[in-house]
C-alpha cells in the first residue's frame, strides 16, 4: 500500500513540506502498527544508503548553503559502523508519541492514542510533527 508521508525540508529558501510516497508491506490497522512499519521503513531506507553511498556525490552551492542552516555540510554518509537497532528505534518512536515529543496527522485528523484504530487508503496522507520545547522566563 502506497502512502504518502509529508516532511519538512529545512532550508532557508525552500521552506517547504514535500510528499514522499512509502509502500507499506502490510496496511497498518492502528497507531501503534503505524509507527512500527514506519519505523521498519526508514531503517530499511537508511541501511540501503549506507549501502550505495560509495560513490561521492557532488555538493552544489544550493546544497552547501541549504545544509549550512541545520549546522553539517556533508555528503550525506554516516562514516560510524553502528547499525541502528530496530527494537530500540520502535520502543524509541512509540515513547516519543506518547509524550506528546511527536504529533501524527491521518489525513489531517490527529492520532491520540496507540491503540486508536486508522482506516488508510492508497494514497492517504500522514504527517509526523516533532514538537519543539521551548524555554525561558514566562515574564
Amino acid at each position: 500500500m502506497k502512502i504518502k508521508i509529508n516532511i519538512k525540508k529545512i532550508s532557508k529558501r525552500n521552506n517547504l513540506i514535500q510528499s514522499i510516497t512509502y509502500d507499506y508491506p502490510i496496511c497498518p490497522d492502528t497507531v501503534d502498527v503505524l509507527i512500527e512499519e514506519t519505523v521498519k521503513l526508514c531503517i530499511k531506507d537508511y541501511e540501503e544508503r549506507q549501502e550505495n553511498s560509495e560513490i561521492i556525490k557532488v555538493l552544489t552551492m544550493d546544497d552547501i548553503e541549504d545544509s549550512s542552516l541545520s549546522g553539517k555540510v556533508s555528503f550525506g554518509r554516516n562514516y560510524g559502523d553502528n547499525k541502528p537497532d530496530l527494537e530500540k528505534a520502535v520502543t524509541n518512536a512509540k515513547q516519543s508519541f506518547q509524550d506528546g515529543i511527536v504529533v501524527i496527522f491521518i489525513d489531517g485528523v490527529q492520532m491520540k492514542n496507540l491503540e486508536d484504530n486508522i482506516v488508510l487508503c492508497e494514497d492517504s496522507e500522514i504527517t509526523f510533527v516533532k514538537m519543539t520545547m521551548l524555554s525561558g522566563r514566562m515574564w
